[in-house]
Order: C-alpha cells, then structure tokens, then sequence
C-alpha cells in the first residue's frame, strides 16, 4: 500500500462527503472482511452494518470508486462506532492515503455533490 498524507481531524471534518453504496474489502494479518460503505469523503468512510472494531482500531481497505479507476488502498483508524438499536457500523478516518487516491475520491464526491 503507496502511503500518502496523515490527516488531520480538521481536515475530515472539513472534507465534503456523499453517500455511496460501495463494498468495501478490510484485512487484517489473518482475516478479510467484505463489507459495505455507506458514505464517502477524502477523510474517511462510513462502513455499515459491520460489527465495529473499538475506537481507535487501524484498518487496513481497499475499494474501488466508480468511475475513478483502479482500486483504492488506504490505512485508516476507526473513529467512531454505532452498535445498538439503529444498526451497528463504524466511521472510519483516513491516515494514510496516497494523493493520486486523494484526488479520485475527491473527483467522486464532487460529482455527487455539486
């Protein structure tokens, strides 16, 4: 995985997001997981209906953006969780992502919301 900038908290707070329905794959040393996002921005992915990692867990995941090219791979650490009677999913914020996939996300949510 091609590392990229560390973001920071402003910089996900600040990033536009849209909703998406993406599968997203996560792994780990000896696990994958297929599970689906929810919404996207250049700081990180919501993934839903997942049994959540504790807060601050790093994952590592891969998807593909539609219409931007190849696969994504990026590092990121569960920022959030959501476990009970809404559903259960996890909020994951962006820690290493190379520009080039900074800049296909970002293209993504742009044409999504305006």
């Amino acid at each position: 995985m091609e590392h990229g900038t560390s973001l920071t908290e402003t910089d996900r707070r600040a990033a536009p997001r849209c909703r998406v329905a993406l599968w997203v794959e996560e792994t780990s040393d000896r696990e994958l997981y297929i599970q689906r996002a929810a919404d996207l921005s250049t700081g990180g992915i919501y993934i839903e209906r997942a049994v959540p990692h504790p807060p601050g867990t790093e994952v590592k995941l891969r998807f593909i953006v539609p219409g931007q090219g190849p696969a994504i791979d990026v590092g990121g650490v569960i920022a959030n969780v959501r476990d009970g009677m809404e559903g259960a999913g996890m909020g994951v914020q962006f820690t290493h992502l190379a520009p080039d996939a900074r800049k296909r996300i970002a293209a993504f949510v742009q044409s999504r919301v305006g």
